[in-house]
């Protein structure tokens, strides 16, 4: 269904931190009703980490939200540009913010994604981003935390999504992509996975038409109708939602919802 909107390896122990998530983030970018604040850990896995966002309203096994930033992005940084503490704790659902390999002696310079055909120093290095998430998502089964797997990712960590979906054979329930282009050949997903696309029509980075984009990795990214007709023919069910006056960033896409992008994103995933 399409919509356009108008102008407007090994794991290893973890360490946990815990400490408030305000919640005021949320004021600039969602009205959701109050709720106590979420126990927020952060996590190593192997040599990489995550942060989890685990309401306190929610208990035993839930769905769980994968969300991967953009290039040059982080966990931290898109857990404040894409606030979903108010939905988690109304929804009964846990987040883990997923974190890129970067450049630089401790890897957290430009923190990319291996997605195939980009981005920057991930895809360089060939990481194997799949069994980062793969591992991430057993860690917390283990734990008896999962009861289903939803992903969402913005720009590059849109593409990974894709990735995800098309490579890992993992069962997904929903994924909601963000301004993302498939950079993968083939596709099969499992169990016809229900797909959100979103993507601004004035995008430069990653142009709707596809083509060389002008941010920073100068990839020639696959276009919006050749990505989403590719995961139709894997199964996916699939939405699509075209902003009009939306460019590349969170941000913009953000505005032209009316502030409402978290909620866009949870009621897909989980409906109300």
């Amino acid at each position: 269904m399409m919509r356009t909107w108008p102008n407007e390896k090994g794991e290893k122990m973890w360490k946990v931190k815990n400490w408030v998530f305000s919640g005021l983030a949320l004021a600039s970018m969602a009205c959701v009703p109050t709720s106590s604040p979420a126990d927020v850990q952060t996590r190593d896995i192997g040599q990489r980490r995550y942060i989890l966002l685990d309401p306190k309203e929610v208990s035993g096994p839930a769905p769980l939200v994968l969300a991967l930033h953009g290039g040059f992005g982080s966990a931290e940084g898109l857990s404040k540009s894409l606030p979903l503490e108010g939905q988690a704790a109304q929804m009964g659902f846990r987040v883990a913010y997923l974190e890129g390999i970067g450049a630089g002696p401790r890897r957290d310079r430009a923190r990319t994604w291996n997605a195939g055909d980009c981005c920057g120093p991930a895809q360089k290095r060939g990481v194997n981003d799949l069994r980062y998430m793969k591992g991430v998502i057993r860690q917390l089964q283990r734990e008896g935390l999962v009861s289903s797997v939803n992903l969402v990712g913005h720009s590059n960590g849109g593409m990974m999504v894709y990735r995800f979906l098309c490579e890992s054979q993992f069962p997904v329930a929903s994924a909601v992509i963000i301004s993302g282009s498939k950079m993968v050949p083939g596709c099969d997903l499992p169990a016809r996975t229900r797909v959100l696309l979103i993507h601004g029509s004035k995008d430069r980075n990653v142009p709707l038409s596809g083509g060389r984009g002008q941010g920073p990795s100068r990839a020639v990214y696959t276009s919006f109708r050749n990505s989403a007709d590719q995961l139709k023919r894997g199964g996916a069910l699939l939405e699509e939602e075209l902003l009009s006056e939306a460019g590349h960033r969170l941000g913009e896409i953000n505005a032209v919802l009316r502030g409402k992008l978290p909620q866009r994103v949870a009621t897909f995933m989980f409906g109300g």
